[in-house]
């Protein structure tokens, strides 16, 4: 297949109104058997109207250290590898947490793109040609038609369709990428054991792609798969030291510091962050210097030494700037540290600078809003307690990871226990216990002991 079409010009062809839809799916999949000379996944980017796409590359081209003229390379080391895990301990068969998060037909159908992408990974590319049936394609566009799908999740599982229609031809880097994008997809929506299973099939497509590995571990990581994340960001960090890929192993080092923090284990944590922000420093790599810091910033808030979390957070807003969204979560860090130095007032204009932004996420919004309950129950403010503890409920109900969701609800305990309302303090603790998850063990054993305490 031969391509003679400029990237504008497939773009303005995929998404023309009079193009039917069995079509436009039809045409994804060819594109993901382009030559090695064209690449088609700027085209589907442009058309998917997907974020910023993986760093999913040739890994000959991955390098960019190299000596200098006459200078004699040194012997390259041979990184031990640790082994791929490809299947969760709770898992019955491969894809089931894509059914449990996903009902009905659209499960059925990611459920099927990811078996068949495992399955056409894991076979020799010679006997490929033999795994799906002639009119399997055609029914699964049949599938995607009746459905309705967001445009980037419709274009990724069009594009996963090659591995059926074209087994022999279909490229490892598009149906890899086709992957991540799906995963991504699913974290959005707050989907992480889909996001997961699909990193897995990525990396299954790639197994020696730092990239992939390292999606997986992010993904792992999402889902509080501790052991899982750990295992594919350790194999990320080996895989990015073989092919001198320094940007994936920087990020690795970020989900390894995460997971020490997880763990407690302050010192291994600052010792990853610190890995992560040297690689940030000689690569300019600016967003990975920003999450660096911010690693060190949670940790030193958690663990001390508090003077430390002040300055790290002032380098956090200096390298994102104060409207994006990534920097919310260090607002609402940061007032939480100058509520307990009592600066409540500072801390008030802090929050409410946080909450009047509309990019704000739902973590940080519903966090802010149980401080600003905080703020109110120390300065005896009932009408600005209740109104923030009832604005906070909306945004905690998408609020599903244990640690951030404990916070919060320990937050407005304490808040409603100040204000002497054991009713809400009882009603809000609950939550805890039901809604989009459970809060952490140590944040459930603090509400119940506050409880106890207060006579509750």
């Amino acid at each position: 297949m031969e391509m003679m079409f400029s990237t504008s010009e497939l773009v303005a062809g995929l998404t023309a109104p009079d193009l039917p839809t069995t079509a436009f799916h039809e045409l994804l999949a060819l594109l993901a058997c382009a030559p090695p000379a064209f690449d088609p996944l700027p085209a589907l980017h442009a058309v998917a109207g997907s974020g910023d796409p993986p760093r999913i590359g040739g890994l000959e081209a991955e390098s960019t250290d190299s000596p200098e003229p006459g200078v004699r390379r040194p012997k390259k080391r041979r990184w031990a590898i640790p082994p791929a895990m490809l299947r969760e301990a709770d898992e019955n068969f491969d894809g089931i947490t894509v059914l449990h998060e996903n009902e009905g037909d659209v499960g059925v159908l990611l459920w099927q793109g990811f078996r068949d992408v495992s399955l056409w990974a894991q076979t020799p590319p010679e006997k490929r040609g033999r795994l799906f049936g002639p009119t399997a394609a055609t029914r699964r566009r049949e599938s995607m038609s009746r459905l309705s799908l967001d445009r980037p999740l419709e274009v990724w599982l069009a594009v996963l369709s090659a591995v059926l229609e074209h087994p022999g031809r279909a490229s490892s880097r598009c149906v890899a990428v086709a992957c991540i994008e799906v995963s991504r997809h699913a974290a959005r929506a707050e989907q992480p054991r889909t996001s997961l299973s699909f990193a897995l099939a990525a990396a299954t497509v790639l197994p020696d792609h730092p990239v992939a590995a390292l999606e997986v571990g992010t993904a792992a990581l999402r889902a509080h798969r501790v052991v899982t994340a750990e295992i594919w960001a350790r194999r990320a960090v080996a895989l990015a030291r073989r092919h001198g890929d320094w940007r994936a192993y920087a990020e690795a080092m970020l989900d390894l510091g995460t997971l020490a923090n997880l763990r407690s284990e302050a010192s291994r944590a600052r010792t990853y962050y610190v890995k992560a922000l040297k690689v940030g420093r000689r690569k300019s790599f600016t967003d990975v210097r920003a999450a660096a810091y911010f690693g060190l910033f949670r940790t030193a808030m958690e663990y001390g030494p508090l003077h430390r979390a002040e300055r790290y957070a002032g380098e956090v807003v200096r390298l994102l700037g104060r409207k994006k969204p990534e920097s919310a979560p260090v607002y609402v860090d940061l007032a939480a540290l100058m509520i307990a130095e009592g600066q409540l007032e500072e801390a008030s204009r802090l929050l409410h600078g946080v909450l009047n932004r509309p990019s704000t996420p739902a973590t940080s919004r519903a966090r802010a809003l149980a401080l600003v309950s905080r703020v109110a129950a120390l300065t005896g403010d009932r009408a600005g307690f209740l109104r923030a503890y009832t604005d906070s409920m909306a945004p905690l109900e998408h609020v599903a990871d244990p640690i951030s969701r404990g916070k919060i609800v320990l937050e407005l305990v304490g808040s409603a226990l100040l204000m002497k309302d054991r009713a809400r303090a009882r009603s809000v603790a609950a939550l805890c216990q039901t809604g989009v998850g459970a809060c952490e063990p140590r944040f459930t054993e603090r509400i119940a002991d506050a409880l106890a305490e207060s006579g509750a």
